[in-house]
């Protein structure tokens, strides 16, 4: 079976309070989480192939004090994952065909 393709864009990904030095490397460790979720487990849904998000608003996360650049980027795509997943099973019209 020939493995699915998925193109993602993200316009935006708005974080607050972080120093503007930590921008590339939160990006660079989202961008690459959230690659592995996709590879790993999938899309979060079984409906057609195409689709478009066109907004979505991920859970609230907590980052310790001195956290590290990485694993903030690790935890912002992984609740972005995890949006995309509750996004799905409720059925909101943002996901469209």
């Amino acid at each position: 079976m020939k493995p699915r393709q998925i193109d993602l864009h993200v316009e935006e990904l708005i974080l607050e309070g972080f120093p503007v030095a930590d921008r590339q490397v939160i990006g660079i460790a989202f961008r690459a989480e959230l690659t592995r979720l996709l590879t790993d487990q999938g899309l979060p849904t079984d409906k057609a192939v195409s689709r478009q998000v066109a907004a979505l608003s991920a859970r609230p996360i907590t980052i310790t004090a001195g956290a590290r650049p990485e694993a903030v980027g690790i935890q912002t795509a992984r609740a972005v994952y995890q949006g995309l997943q509750a996004d799905n099973q409720r059925g909101t019209p943002h996901w469209k065909s």
